[in-house]
């Protein structure tokens, strides 16, 4: 039985429900038992991925020192060679076409529509999303197993933000005995992958508790130590940020920001998508900029008095550079305060634009109790005087693998 495989499985489902469908608690406390009997049937898949007959014609293309994208992810691109000057190496990312990786003739036309055709069957009681996403991990998973065990890369990079061909990777590494880094890019994201890497690069307290309690080596990147106070706007702001999650609603974008114009007039909007979104806004209102989703959140975050966001987690990020954040419905297809950090108490939501008041915005974070309430929750690094020693030990690590490792590996291999 292929227990990496099964591990991944129940995490994104269960991911898929928590996070997207957003499920009554009380549905989920049922699942576990409810699709226990199709946990148990998943292994009659993998004789199927192991007997066909697929074409291995695919190869990562570069050599040693060169990473590997199965595609374009601009946030993912510009953090590797941010990490590169940070550790002194030169990190140079390339992609293959703009095609999933078993579309690349790794799995064949006939394997995919039996994967295709037995979720639909087993897992039909599981929702139509949920369903496509575990179809694309499985692809994702036989094609790259059949890549790595014919020509195992030097290194895979799994960002934390686990979608389906991500979580595939992980779990392919795993399986086929491929070092694994598994990079957090976010404060929010502290939750254990459902695969085991070699090690996580780490940037707060809580991903560091996670990860050492399941035996996971882990790195610290110290992106900062301390928070700047929040830089309050005046009555009269000059430049808004609005941030979008992955999950753009453009029927409900528009008018949004069609009432952030009226309701601040004299103000430049500037919009910043999602990095990993391939789709841009249309049909914006006149007056509102777009930014590039590859530019640093702190050169965005620099600009704008306050920011405007739906349900993504740079509204700790852009709370931990200084600037204050308004919560606020309609920028997303998912529900109001889908994250939770409005229930939380750590910012400032409004369901209307209306209803956004700076007097109010400026009495919220002004509070004595919020500020310790953020620093907790972010969680940053203490001066411990263990980093200097572990960051040149990674450094070390990370070059014997890019070198090729003892094994002559090529180049390393970034899922995204």
């Amino acid at each position: 039985m292929d227990t990496v495989l099964l591990r991944a499985w129940r995490f994104l489902v269960d991911f898929q429900y928590r996070w997207v469908l957003k499920q009554p608690a009380d549905t989920l406390d049922r699942g576990p038992a409810r699709l226990a009997p199709l946990f148990d049937r998943i292994p009659a898949l993998f004789p199927l991925m192991a007997a066909a007959g697929c074409r291995v014609s695919a190869r990562p293309p570069g050599s040693a020192g060169r990473l590997w994208l199965g595609h374009r992810s601009p946030r993912v691109e510009a953090d590797l060679h941010r990490l590169g000057r940070e550790l002194g190496l030169e990190l140079v990312a390339t992609a293959p076409p703009r095609r999933r990786v078993w579309r690349t003739g790794l799995v064949s036309p006939a394997l995919t529509l039996r994967i295709a055709r037995t979720v639909g069957h087993r897992a039909r009681r599981l929702d139509r999303h949920v369903q496509r996403a575990l179809v694309e991990m499985l692809l994702e998973y036989a094609a790259l197993r059949r890549l790595f065990a014919r020509r195992p890369p030097g290194l895979v990079l799994v960002p934390c933000d686990l979608s389906p061909r991500r979580i595939a990777a992980g779990a392919a590494a795993e399986r086929e005995g491929v070092p694994c880094l598994y990079l957090q890019l976010s404060l929010f994201n502290t939750y254990l992958p459902p695969f085991r890497p070699s090690r996580a690069l780490i940037v707060n307290l809580a991903a560091e508790r996670t990860l050492a309690a399941a035996g996971i080596p882990t790195v610290r990147r110290v992106l900062r130590r301390e928070v700047p106070e929040l830089r309050l706007p005046d009555d009269r702001p000059r430049s808004i940020g609005v941030v979008l999650n992955y999950y753009l609603d453009p029927e409900r974008l528009g008018p949004t920001l069609a009432a952030v114009r009226r309701h601040f007039p004299e103000a430049r909007i500037r919009l910043r998508r999602h990095p990993r979104s391939r789709r841009d806004p249309e049909r914006l209102p006149a007056g509102v900029e777009t930014d590039p989703p590859e530019r640093p959140l702190a050169e965005f975050a620099a600009g704008i008095a306050f920011a405007l966001a739906g349900n993504s987690v740079a509204q700790l990020d852009l709370l931990g550079l200084g600037v204050p954040v308004v919560h606020l419905d309609g920028l997303d297809a998912l529900a109001f305060d889908h994250c939770g950090f409005v229930a939380e108490d750590l910012v400032f939501g409004v369901r209307r634009v209306e209803e956004i008041e700076l007097d109010r915005l400026r009495a919220f974070y002004t509070r004595p109790e919020w500020r310790p309430r953020l620093l907790v929750r972010l969680g940053l690094f203490p001066e411990d005087g263990r980093d200097a020693a572990e960051w040149r030990a990674f450094r070390r690590w990370l070059q014997h693998r890019l070198d090729g490792g003892s094994s002559a590996r090529p180049a390393p291999c970034a899922a995204s």
